[in-house]
């Protein structure tokens, strides 16, 4: 069972997704041992490593926090692979920014999960036009604001969020005409307030909104899916790429890509939450080969297991009472607070 049959096919049940899992990490904790300095002392355990135990063998390792990460990231750095690397660095809006390396081959597992995320919204990433709203200007704008690339995705740059910007931004969104916009939610969601605060109309062409990385009130929630596109998803993961996720269209949770990771949720004291409702710590493992080895690697993140089957009928795993590292809130020497998540405003305070 490959990765678009087990996304795209939503009668995949339990059962098949269990099977897909425990055949996938068998062989990926099977080489992250052999081949990581960080974990090459449980070698000796690999003899009784299988798909039937394989999740089980998962849980016997411990859990791994960015901070442990931080201290000697190389240890955390496969040492079979040749494929040439690539320097990545995480946002660093709450904890210390980590510095890592990825492989050519990452990018293309991550641009097949991104394209299925983005089919459920009934659009096609390599044929539709977009755009996609950034905090800075691209290097290779000609006019100072907006780049449009191969894939027919036009990114603005949203440095100021003043509202002569914002009316520049409006007025190239409106002129490409996209059929879908993405973005931080911070800019996304000011954005569409600016939109409305103005009166000022959308192309008929727009049919989903996307945002992540940052949270959306769900003010601005209801005024987007209200008078401009019921289209509105979210997705969520992180730089290190252990978990990804997207927003039921028929509900609040969160449905889990299951060829993309395994991920458990646990108390403070590290034993596991199985059963609904009970918030905990949001741990995941990566499915698939990586350049730096994160096994039970600790997101943040804070969410509950959603309780039985999703209005939507979809199976598999799924999150809700969603706490992310964007909603912590942090105060200054003068008693002023902000939330980190939302990047505009965290900057500005910092």
């Amino acid at each position: 069972m490959d990765i678009n049959l087990i996304e795209h096919n939503a009668n995949c049940g339990p059962v098949e997704i269990d099977y897909y899992q425990r055949e996938q990490l068998a062989c990926s904790l099977r080489e992250i041992i052999l081949n990581t300095p960080a974990y090459s002392h449980y070698a000796e355990m690999l003899d009784g490593l299988s798909p039937a135990n394989s999740i089980e063998f998962l849980r016997k390792l411990p859990t791994l926090t960015k901070q442990e990460v931080l201290e000697n990231p190389e240890n955390y750095h496969r040492i079979d692979l040749t494929e040439r690397q690539y320097a990545v660095r995480t946002g660093g809006t709450s904890g210390e920014i980590l510095s890592f390396s990825r492989i050519k081959s990452e990018y293309e597992i991550e641009r097949l999960h991104v394209e299925y995320c983005w089919s459920t919204a009934g659009i096609n990433l390599a044929q539709d036009k977009g755009v996609v709203l950034t905090a800075r200007v691209s290097k290779n704008s000609q006019d100072g604001l907006t780049y449009v690339d191969k894939n027919q995705i036009m990114w603005i740059g949203c440095p100021e969020r003043t509202l002569e910007q914002w009316m520049k931004v409006y007025q190239s969104f409106n002129r490409y005409g996209p059929k879908y916009i993405r973005g931080y939610g911070s800019l996304v969601g000011g954005f569409f307030q600016f939109i409305d605060e103005n009166d000022l109309e959308i192309p008929k062409s727009l049919e989903a909104v996307f945002y992540s990385s940052d949270p959306m009130s769900d003010s601005e929630k209801e005024l987007i899916k209200s008078k401009y596109c019921a289209n509105l998803l979210s997705l969520y993961g992180q730089t290190e790429r252990v978990v990804m996720g997207i927003t039921c269209r028929q509900g609040d949770r969160f449905h889990l890509l299951p060829s993309y990771g395994i991920t458990e949720i646990v108390r403070d004291d590290g034993t596991l939450i199985e059963s609904p409702n009970e918030v905990g710590y949001v741990v995941s493992t990566s499915l698939y080969p990586r350049s730096c080895s994160l096994v039970r690697y600790h997101t943040g993140d804070m969410g509950s297991w959603a309780e039985g089957r999703c209005e939507c009928g979809r199976e598999g795993p799924a999150i809700s009472h969603f706490l992310q590292r964007r909603h912590e809130m942090i105060t200054n020497k003068f008693g002023a607070s902000v939330n980190i998540g939302r990047r505009n405003s965290f900057l500005e305070f910092r």
